[in-house]
């Protein structure tokens, strides 16, 4: 026997790549809750840090690297 495939156990899409399932009003007020209310503020949180954590690593890192610099200068290898 050959099993029927069961139309409402997935959503089909068309052709064009649009699902034929329309999403409602209520999903879309949820889905736009989410999106502005926690993915945004995570998003710029972030940011926030990563600009921090650059500002801080380009600091140090100048700051090591003309110590190494200044280090092989008085070792005599900076003249090579």
């Amino acid at each position: 026997m050959k099993k029927k495939d069961n139309d409402t156990s997935a959503i089909h899409e068309k052709s064009t790549g649009e699902s034929s399932k329309k999403i409602s009003k209520k999903e879309n007020r949820i889905i736009t809750i989410i999106m502005f209310g926690v993915i945004a503020p995570l998003l710029l949180i972030a940011q926030h840090y990563y600009d921090a954590m650059v500002e801080f690593l380009s600091e140090h890192i100048s700051r090591y690297i003309d110590w190494i610099l200044d280090f092989l200068d008085n070792t005599g290898y900076g003249s090579l």
